[in-house]
């Protein structure tokens, strides 16, 4: 087993980022799919796999085979991708910063305003203030 080469293209670089950050697929008791978060295990193997995949001579790959086998084959092959790959840490920077505080927050605030006018169907403020004073006059000791 040996690197065919020492880089990774900006191509497989996006291929790698992308996979790492699109949502994981589960399946739960009743058989039902359902999307969650992928853990930061989940995405270090992902990195380290489909390096392996692409800059890997010699890994025995088949249907069955994951990331987990593709990680274990390389490390008790004396294959250290972090330090062989000189651009294999910008996958985490960009994994990081898109993960990051400000990129989540951004990314709630879209959700939201995409969905608010669904969720405001029917919402009336004028109505709204009109009850609230209703409310309030009825509440008050007079």
């Amino acid at each position: 087993m040996k690197l065919i080469r020492n880089y990774l293209t900006a191509e497989e670089i996006g291929i790698i980022v992308s996979e790492m950050l699109s949502d994981g697929i589960g399946i739960d008791e009743n058989g039902n799919e359902f999307t969650y978060t992928k853990s930061e295990y989940e995405r270090q193997m992902i990195k380290y796999g489909i390096v392996g995949q692409l800059l890997v001579d010699g890994l025995d790959i088949n249907d069955d085979t994951t990331t987990n086998d593709i990680y274990t084959a390389l490390i008790s092959n004396a294959i250290d991708l972090d330090q062989g790959v000189y651009n294999i840490w910008i996958i985490d920077k960009i994994v990081r910063e898109e993960l990051g505080v400000a990129k989540t927050v951004e990314k709630v605030l879209n959700e939201v305003i995409a969905n608010a006018d669904e969720a405001l169907k029917g919402f009336d403020p004028k109505a709204m203030l009109v009850e609230l004073n209703n409310l309030q006059n009825k509440t008050l000791i007079k």
